[in-house]
């Protein structure tokens, strides 16, 4: 596996995180235009990570597990930023 190979894995699971916890927020606050067009990101995105898993290289799980990781965390950061503009 090369170097570019597992930087496209680990961006692609940062944006299907990112996609999975915008679907989620969406879902909950009611936004169902929003939620079906996450959904639809997260399928295109997951096809990325699980593509290079089972045709090219195992070890294409190390780089998505961190990218998921990731992604998460700059999710909900964004949520909270957002929440605290709004307040104010």
């Amino acid at each position: 596996m090369t170097w570019y190979l597992a930087l496209g894995v680990f961006i692609s699971a940062i944006a299907l995180d990112y996609a999975d916890t915008s679907n989620t927020r969406a879902v909950a606050e009611g936004r169902d235009h929003a939620a079906a067009c996450w959904s639809v990101a997260m399928y295109a995105l997951g096809c990325v990570g699980f593509f290079s898993i089972i045709k090219i290289s195992p070890y294409a799980v190390i780089p998505e597990a961190c990218g998921l990781y990731v992604g998460s965390r700059l999710a909900m950061w964004h949520a909270r930023r957002k929440q605290s503009r709004v307040k104010q």
